[in-house]
């Protein structure tokens, strides 16, 4: 055989290999695309535009979709209709789609065309972002259950310390301090703080009715809560911008001179009492302490 005949043999093998080999790949490529086309279909809802965090939804930021069933991730706004021939079937599940999603609320930012996942919307966004529970105007203020220093020196607020305090409860602050006369020499003024104390303590009542909407740690971003030791406990107070002012300066302060305590209200008892402050004068005239009777 010459080589004109032994190149038109190889040249027409190599042709016939690559019609079945392109047969064999139009077959793969059409029963992938059956079983594409085979597959269930969902309906799911995704962000027609950019949404920022911290947004409330809007009907016109919501879009829905067929996507096959392997391409819904866990959490997502979706639904399988029971009759995909259905038009009236499909448009009722696109309305509920878009109600289960308008509304809620994004902790963080969901982009354009991506998948709605209810487990960062809403409430369920709110279980790991403290910020969400907060209404406008507010603050959130974490305090912290001990404070070092101050004169009276601080310890431990006990009914915090003690667990009494459950998020939800109302509290007072009570601040007292030592507060001796300008007229006072240095040496009777280093007297008045052992000897004489008494008669220059001051208590008030400062700051009442402060929520608590936390106790201890805040959950992290998966939903676990983290032990506190004892000595690093905190009570987080819902407050406004002003009284959260307030707070930082008395917890400064009480690190310097004085001490704070706290006092647990009764749910029923709402009203604010008077700012009034107790002194050694008081309680000589109404107990008699320090006069000798």
């Amino acid at each position: 055989m010459n080589r004109r005949r032994i190149g038109i043999l190889l040249i027409g093998i190599g042709v016939l290999l690559a019609a079945v080999a392109g047969v064999f790949v139009f077959f793969q490529a059409n029963d992938a695309e059956q079983l594409r086309a085979n597959a269930p279909k969902h309906l799911v809802a995704v962000a027609a535009v950019d949404i920022p965090e911290r947004t409330l939804i809007a009907d016109n930021q919501i879009q829905v979709v067929t996507v096959p069933e392997n391409s819904v991730p866990q959490g997502a706004a979706n639904y399988l209709p029971p009759d995909p021939s259905n038009t009236a079937d499909i448009e009722t599940h696109q309305q509920a789609l878009i109600n289960q999603v308008k509304g809620q609320y994004t902790a963080q930012r969901v982009y354009r065309g991506e998948i709605f996942n209810t487990e960062r919307l809403g409430q369920k966004a709110a279980q790991n972002t403290p910020s969400y529970v907060l209404p406008a105007g507010k603050v959130a203020f974490p305090f912290p259950v001990k404070l070092n220093g101050g004169s009276p020196a601080n310890d431990r607020i006990l009914v915090a310390y003690l667990d009494a305090v459950r998020p939800g409860d109302f509290v007072d602050f009570y601040y007292s301090t030592l507060e001796f006369p300008t007229t006072l020499t240095s040496e009777e003024r280093d007297r008045s703080k052992t000897d004489d104390a008494i008669k220059y303590l001051y208590t008030r009542r400062v700051m009442q009715n402060l929520k608590v909407v936390n106790v201890g740690f805040f959950p992290g971003s998966d939903g676990k809560v983290q032990d506190s030791p004892s000595d690093q406990r905190y009570l987080t107070f819902e407050v406004t911008p002003d009284e959260a002012l307030t707070l930082k300066w008395l917890r400064d302060a009480a690190t310097l001179v004085g001490n704070l305590d706290l006092v647990l209200r009764s749910p029923l008892d709402t009203q604010s009492l008077p700012n009034q402050s107790i002194t050694f004068d008081t309680m000589s005239r109404q107990f008699g302490i320090g006069s000798g009777r």
